[in-house]
Order: structure tokens, then sequence, then C-alpha cells
């Protein structure tokens, strides 16, 4: 399932477009036929030397957030891909431009302002 949803994505991808992909290095992301799918589209990983917990960690928070913000609890039934993908792209938004952060670029992660916005 891994290898085939990599190989669907890149035989979206167009001419001269190198996307990095996040890896945290397991098992199945080592496999002999993705590191073959890896190499033959041109794609970097997203974390640096094996067993480099920062690399990940970011990566891992990055991707957490929107799983309990946006997908937990919520039901898309009834939802076209169109509408899942304007009510993704809003997420997306408020998540880069009026999220809480302690500095510009950075999320604030205390239990205060956990999945909370400024309005």
């Amino acid at each position: 399932m891994a290898n085939g949803m990599l190989a669907d994505a890149c035989s979206t991808l167009k001419d001269g477009e190198k996307p990095i992909i996040h890896s945290d290095r397991g098992r199945h992301y080592r496999w002999p036929e993705r590191i073959r799918i890896r190499t033959d589209n041109n794609l970097t990983r997203s974390t640096g030397a094996k067993g480099c917990s920062p690399d990940n960690a970011a990566a891992e928070g990055f991707f957490g957030r929107p799983r309990q913000e946006f997908f937990r609890k919520r039901s898309f039934a009834g939802v076209s891909m169109d509408g899942f993908i304007d009510m993704l792209d809003d997420y997306m938004v408020r998540y880069r431009d009026r999220r809480i952060k302690t500095e510009p670029g950075h999320g604030h992660h205390g239990s205060s302002t956990r999945a909370r916005f400024v309005a």
C-alpha cells in the first residue's frame, strides 16, 4: 500500500518537480521497491541521518496537528472531493496565518493554547 500510494503520487509529477517526502525510515520505507520509486522520481526524504529524532519530530509534529484538529471527530460523509479540498485549504490557511505562535513560523505547543486559533 505504501509503495502504491507513492508510485501513484509520482505519476502526477510534472517535469522538473522534485518533491520532498517524509520518511521516518521505518521498515517499509527501506524496501527495495520504495527505494527504486524514490530514486527513479528524484525524491528527497525529509529526514536526515538515521536515528535523527529532531528531524522526524518536526515532520511528525506538523502532520500530527491536522490529524488532531482537522480530521479527528469529524465526519466527511456526504462531502464531495472538491468540498473536502476546500475545507482542508481553509484549515491550512488558518494553520499557517492565524495560529497562535511563539515566534514567526513556529506554533505554540503549550496546553493552554492547544487547538486554538487567533480570530
